[in-house]
């Protein structure tokens, strides 16, 4: 993933739509899955993302003096798109959600080197790196997720009461 031709304007709408889609797809599966414990986690992850959408959105507009962030606007999304329907796997969709934390973690980094080699804001640098951090801590959680979902995906057709909640 090449950033050196993007302005930082670009970056940050790129981040924010990668967000937004990574908040999108944790909705679905905390509102899809059929374990009580693992929806909440999945809840737990959307709100982290939306939390990341406003740490990038304040940031744009320190930047850039007040604008307002428009997502419609044309980017590159330098972050794998997630796709998923009701066809799809929890198994499948927190693949692609893996990959997608890891290439926004590195997304991050890269910025935060950008800024740091042209000798920008060094809130820019701050807040890069410590979403990275956060990208590679979502990725554990759902590593984690998937070790357990892949080991009981038909432990539910023994035991359909299972993963009933209160």
């Amino acid at each position: 993933m090449n950033i050196d031709g993007m302005s930082y304007r670009e970056l940050l709408i790129a981040a924010a739509k990668a967000e937004v889609n990574s908040r999108e797809v944790y909705e679905y599966l905390s509102e899809n899955t059929k374990t009580f414990v693992v929806s909440d986690r999945f809840r737990f992850l959307a709100d982290e993302e939306q939390k990341h959408e406003e740490f990038i959105r304040t940031l744009y507009q320190k930047i850039f003096d007040g604008s307002d962030m428009n997502l419609d606007e044309e980017t590159p999304l330098p972050i794998p798109f997630i796709k998923y329907d009701e066809q799809s796997d929890e198994s499948e969709i927190i693949e692609q959600a893996m990959e997608a934390e890891i290439a926004a973690r590195d997304f991050y980094l890269k910025i935060a080197k950008k800024a740091e080699d042209e000798r920008y804001e060094d809130e820019v640098v701050q807040t890069m790196k410590y979403l990275a951090g956060m990208e590679q801590n979502h990725y554990y959680i759902l590593e984690s997720e998937l070790e357990r979902i892949k080991e009981f995906e038909t432990f539910d057709e023994y035991f359909p009461q299972m993963h009933m909640g209160p």
